[in-house]
């Protein structure tokens, strides 16, 4: 990937996660996860739908789960709730409102 300098991108992060819409769901599940997963500094990368899947580094590897209601990340520190990660998506019509982390 190449670097971008401005405000809106993290040129290191340790966390992603991604909305999937039915549009990109397939190229966000596989090319830019495998994109991702290249980044040094990534800890996580979660795939965001109804609920919500992860790929957690784990030294050189590689994980995939599905996590449950509550589940933590350690970079950020937080334990969040899927309610948290679906914050302003819309549902059929319901805008979830916001829910601070941490």
């Amino acid at each position: 990937m190449a670097a971008r300098n401005d405000d809106y991108t993290e040129t290191e992060p340790c966390f992603i996660a991604e909305v999937l819409s039915e549009s990109t769901r397939m190229a966000d599940q596989n090319s830019k996860a495998e994109r991702h997963r290249e980044l040094p500094s990534l800890q996580a990368y979660f795939l965001v739908r109804r609920g919500v899947s992860v790929w957690r580094r784990g030294g050189e590897s590689w994980s995939f789960e599905v996590v449950g209601e509550t589940f933590e990340l350690s970079c950020p520190s937080v334990t969040p709730t899927l309610a948290d990660l679906h914050v302003g998506i819309n549902f059929r019509g319901v805008l979830l409102g916001p829910i601070q982390l941490g």
